[in-house]
């Protein structure tokens, strides 16, 4: 009570203080994987992981084209620039082998080795032809010597598939003029490697890129530079991003790039509930200052109870920075509740303080007086803290860091409320008249009369309604998609369907294998589960039946040296076309023969037709066309031939060693320095919803215990949210219920100030279910809190019940002081409905339907139960 100024002037120093700690020591994680205890399995699991492989968390960019070739000019566009910028390290969107080389055509199929060595040993005979004889003319009349020949014949069926589609190329060239894109005969080859699989390949090719498995999108994964976890550097690194990003749409206009990954997942999240936090807190501030304005009917009290609920609010955050030190998606919301809870106890003060200057006391003794009713706020302030701090006792880091932060604050707030708001009342009121309250208090006591008038009508509606809502009971369904939090136009939400319409998902389970021969033989039966889409790692560029294939490649590698092709090709004038036209007429028949004789061949009809087009388009009076087809095609035949035949010269017998050729951005996230291999095991179903992600987690604990990654972590973290908010909630109400029979000493009163909070929930579940809400991770933490929050209201309520009523003596409604209590709660609440981030929103959606229901609770059936049955007696 005494010197005013200094008790403010410390309360400001303490707020300032406070805001300084906060901008030095408190951060915001993006961090969804520490939600959960440290000492939780599950968690211990994850901590193992990072242990080996560090932050391994990428940012993930989807490219895709009008075509392939866009889609691979802008992802190497995009991985450049990635590789430039200092904000990334361990760029990956394309695998650069050069030592797989010498080990190519161990990634093709061994049907297709088995083929290719059956080819080139049909194919030696018209191969040492053509090398002896590269004239047209001369290579047809030996064709014709060789096509007369039964045993060359039965030597020309294995290689007819590739005999067509030179044919066929010759077609074509023929028909362009040499203009058309040359097609080597000898492909394409189906990749046999998981990584690889359903794309073709060629025995010579060391650059492979990292695409989907429709074969048309390309992933770019890079790790940040910064990987401290600190939110602004995230921040910084998500903007540069797309920024490279936006230059690459620039340069390439028609792609379209998609963003995603974990970390860019969370920090846009964040930045999100940031915004979300800053507008909703501010909006909370802004109407609960201006309807206690219309309320009081002056600007100076009100603005004394909410600069005491500011510095309230400050000393919290300083609080918030000293224990916890960050803040997470749920704790970041701390003032905006806050703001609701804690002017409460400031509009119970200041109804106490107007009603007596309203009888011409001084501003001391009206401060006096509103002191004197303290104790009672104080059981409604630590109820409200109790329901809080319920929840830091849970095994859900991320509740009960919320429970902590907000229980305590409330308490501080109270607090706030009891040594800033007499110092600045007295401040700003000494010497001024004395000024009731105003009509608005006024205009409530009709309607509080005629409520009383009927208490039986009011019962009997509640007790009606009352029996509806206990039919919603258990019904409200609970949704455990995660994705269905956030924004609505969430890139995370546009790019994990469009990954799902392909068969993908952001979502992979780990598995740790201790060594190579560990990992292989656990792949395989991580595979082999229902739920199991594919599993990827290092070891998924490993070619199958290594064994098989080594017997066939060793035959190939033999067979190589003894192949030989002409150097060049022959110039082709008129001359030279006309002695092979000379020379095709001549073995016409003989060729036709062979081609009749191979008709029942599965390229027999193929190739008919294929001999047929040649002979209409070697027309000898129009030999510019076909010259310049024929000389075209030949030397682009001949230099593909050459390159692969120094490619099968290069090759070696000895399978490749995948683990030491693999580049180090692979081996970052794939082996880890002790040897460990990571797998990486997608589910076959939406793991965001529940049953599919239940069935998936139930198969891989089959094959590994440790199974950890975001699947294992989300479903663990929604089985331990549900649980402790429910553990949370019946110790909250035990506690509350002790602490009632000790304030009243009356198991019948305590019954009485429980009542309405009670039934309260139970309203809360009938109008949820009414309007059709569905809870979630979000919101489901609104029924522990609604326990204690607004108890006091029921208190209130019960303590002037129990008093004499005049309402017309005193001009000032018995509810005025509970109703705007509630209706400033109801708005901090309700501010939070017009956050982006639909969970955030959700939340101040059941928060508001709870505290509306405890207010008609505690305002209207409780006054009425009490006149019906003649509850009344002296004050407490």
């Amino acid at each position: 009570m005494f010197r005013p100024a200094f008790k403010l002037a410390l309360g400001v120093a303490l707020a300032l203080l406070s805001l300084w700690l906060a901008a030095h020591r408190l951060s915001f994680t993006t961090d969804r994987t520490q939600l959960l205890d440290p000492n939780n399995p599950v968690q211990r699991d994850w901590a193992r992981y990072r242990a080996k492989f560090g932050r391994t968390t990428d940012y993930v960019l989807l490219v895709r084209g009008q075509n392939v070739e866009q889609a691979r000019q802008a992802t190497d566009l995009l991985g450049q620039a990635l590789k430039k910028s200092p904000r990334f390290q361990h760029v990956f969107y394309r695998l650069d082998l050069p030592g797989v080389l010498a080990h190519g055509i161990y990634f093709l199929r061994l049907n297709e080795l088995r083929e290719m060595a059956s080819w080139l040993q049909g194919a030696r005979p018209w191969l040492d032809l053509l090398s002896a004889h590269p004239r047209p003319e001369v290579l047809l009349r030996q064709l014709g010597v060789l096509l007369n020949d039964q045993a060359m014949q039965h030597q020309l069926r294995p290689i007819l598939p590739m005999l067509v589609r030179t044919l066929e190329g010759l077609a074509d060239s023929l028909e362009t003029g040499g203009r058309s894109a040359f097609q080597s005969p000898l492909g394409p080859f189906q990749a046999d490697v998981q990584m690889l699989a359903g794309r073709t390949v060629r025995p010579d090719q060391t650059v492979f890129y990292n695409q989907l498995m429709d074969g048309k999108t390309f992933m770019l994964v890079a790790l940040p530079a910064d990987m401290s976890g600190s939110f602004l550097a995230d921040i910084a690194t998500l903007s540069e991003l797309q920024r490279l990003v936006s230059g690459v749409r620039r340069q390439v206009p028609d792609v379209y790039i998609m963003l995603t990954g974990e970390p860019a997942i969370n920090t846009e999240e964040m930045i999100t509930a940031r915004q979300d936090a800053s507008r909703c807190a501010a909006a909370a501030l802004l109407f609960t200052s201006l309807l206690l304005v219309l309320a009081f009917g002056q600007i100076t009290r009100p603005l004394c109870a909410v600069v005491s609920l500011v510095l309230g609010l400050c000393w919290s955050i300083g609080f918030a920075a000293l224990t916890v030190g960050e803040l997470n998606l749920l704790t970041v919301h701390f003032v905006t509740i806050l703001t609701g809870l804690g002017i409460t106890f400031s509009i119970q003060m200041l109804s106490e303080f107007q009603k007596v200057r309203a009888q011409g006391k001084t501003a001391e003794v009206a401060v006096a007086a509103s002191l004197s009713e303290a104790r009672h706020q104080a059981v409604g302030a630590i109820t409200t803290a109790i329901a809080f701090l319920s929840l830091h006792f849970t095994a859900f880091r991320a509740g009960a860091e919320l429970g902590w932060i907000t229980g305590m604050g409330v308490l501080l707030c109270y607090l706030a409320t009891l040594t800033m708001l007499p110092s600045l009342l007295l401040l700003c009121e000494a010497g001024r008249a004395c000024k009731g309250h105003p009509r608005y208090a006024r205009m409530l006591v009709p309607l509080e009369l005629a409520l009383r008038r009927r208490p039986r009508l009011v019962c009997l509606v509640s007790l009606a309604w009352t029996l509806i809502a206990c039919g919603y009971l258990g019904r409200i369904p609970f949704d455990y998609n995660l994705l269905h939090l956030q924004a609505a136009d969430a890139e995370a939400i546009r790019v994990e369907a469009y990954l799902q319409r392909i068969g993908y998902s952001t979502l992979y389970a780990i598995s740790m294998a201790p060594d190579a021969e560990t990992a292989r033989v656990r792949a395989e039966k991580l595979r082999k589960l229902p739920s199991v889409s594919r599993v990827e790692s290092v070891l998924s560029l490993e070619p199958n039946q290594v064994e098989e294939k080594t017997a066939v490649i060793s035959q190939l590698v033999k067979m190589a040296p003894g192949l030989s092709l002409p150097q060049h090709t022959p110039d082709l004038g008129a001359t030279e076309l006309m002695l092979m036209y000379d020379s095709y007429m001549g073995m016409r028949q003989r060729i036709n023969s062979a081609v009749r004789s191979l008709a029942n061949e599965p390229e027999g009809p193929r190739l008919q037709r294929v001999v047929s087009r040649l002979e209409k388009l070697l027309n000898p009076e129009n030999p510019g066309p076909i010259s310049a087809g024929l000389e075209a095609y030949q030397k682009a035949l001949l230099q593909d031939l050459q390159s692969q035949l120094a490619t099968l010269r290069k090759q070696r017998a000895e399978p490749p060693d995948m683990l030491k050729l693999v580049p180090p951005e692979v081996r970052l996230r794939s082996i880890s320095a002790d040897g460990t291999v990571c797998l990486r095991v997608f589910p076959k179903e939406d793991c965001w919803e529940r049953i599919p992600l239940s069935h998936f987690i139930s198969d891989l604990t089959k094959v590994d215990k440790d199974i950890t990654g975001t699947p294992v972590l989300i479903y663990n973290y929604l089985e331990q949210l549900r649980g402790a908010y429910s553990i949370s909630g019946r110790n909250a109400l035990v506690v509350i219920v002790v602490l009632l029979l000790g304030y009243y000493r009356s198991l019948r009163w305590a019954g009485l100030a429980l009542l309405p909070k009670l039934l309260g929930v139970i309203w809360m579940i009938g109008v949820l279910g009414l309007i059709q809400a569905e809870f979630n991770a979000a919101n489901f933490l609104a029924l522990p809190l609604t326990l204690g929050i607004g108890l006091i209201f029921g208190m209130e309520s019960l303590r002037m019940s129990r008093l004499p009523y005049r309402p017309l003596m005193s001009r000032q409604s018995a509810g005025f002081a509970v109703g705007l209590s509630g209706l400033t709660t109801l708005v901090g609440f309700s501010t939070l409905m017009g956050a982006e981030h639909r969970g955030v929103a959700s939340f101040g959606l059941v928060m508001s339907v709870g505290v509306g229901m405890n207010l008609l609770t505690s305002l209207v059936l409780l006054p009425a139960l009490l006149a019906w049955k003649g509850l009344r007696t002296t004050k407490p």
